[in-house]
């Protein structure tokens, strides 16, 4: 295989400007009703074999290469990551309607810091291979298509009008950050922990097919297809 260089301004880039763009134009994918649920069910399995096959193995290599953290500090920051976005979460669901603009401006602010932070993982460690770096953003597309959906579900005028304004563009303000190296590389770890922690959330509680709504086959098929695919392009690391 291709290996990617340790900062390729191109395709970091590049990818952060098709991430951005996914978020802008989501609101334009409109499945049929009969197909929408199979293909969020699978988009679903893609995202948790993402954070399974790829995340939590790339956050223990970290750990493992690197003297700034132990695997329990960087495994902490997962745990901290995903008790934030749970509290974010919590805002929403018992915000009374008289203080939706607080669960708005939460939800976005979370959202724009985890985009951000995967900005910022786009330019300092990118996949070791190009197969990788295509196959990570085919998942980070699809995952970015069901949180756009899910955020216009719950804020809708708003969202079109503010939040995704804010949201899709933290990408790219990532990628610029991380080009520049404002951070050290310590902390870009420490980042790279609460984001993993964040998108495990984000997993379990919105994208694993529920009850009556969820298709157990499509599911499956995403997460089996792209695990055998991060494994398979992940062997060079």
């Amino acid at each position: 295989m291709t290996n990617v260089p340790t900062y390729d301004p191109l395709l970091a880039f590049g990818s952060a400007g098709a991430l951005m763009a996914v978020h802008l134009l989501a609101a334009k994918w409109a499945p049929p009703a009969h197909f929408g649920r199979a293909a969020e069910s699978c988009a679903g399995g893609v995202a948790v074999a993402y954070v399974f096959a790829h995340l939590l193995p790339m956050l223990a290599h970290l750990g493992r290469s690197e003297d700034y953290y132990s695997l329990e500090i960087l495994f902490g920051g997962a745990l901290a990551g995903t008790c934030l976005y749970l509290a974010v979460d919590r805002l929403e669901d018992g915000a009374k309607a008289s203080r939706a603009w607080l669960s708005f401006a939460a939800r976005i602010t979370a959202f724009a810091a985890y985009n951000l932070v995967l900005g910022i993982f786009l330019t300092t460690n990118p996949p070791a291979t190009l197969v990788a770096h295509f196959v990570v953003l085919v998942a980070l597309s699809m995952h970015f298509v069901v949180v756009d959906r899910h955020l216009r579900s719950c804020h809708t005028h708003a969202y079109d009008r503010l939040g995704r304004w804010v949201v899709a563009p933290s990408i790219l303000v990532g990628a610029i950050i991380g080009s520049l190296q404002v951070f050290p590389f310590w902390l870009h770890e420490f980042f790279f922990a609460l984001l993993a922690g964040g998108m495990i959330l984000n997993v379990l509680r919105q994208e694993i097919p529920q009850t009556g709504n969820g298709q157990l086959l499509p599911f499956t098929a995403g997460a089996a297809l792209f695990g055998a695919l991060f494994v398979f392009s992940s062997m060079s690391y």
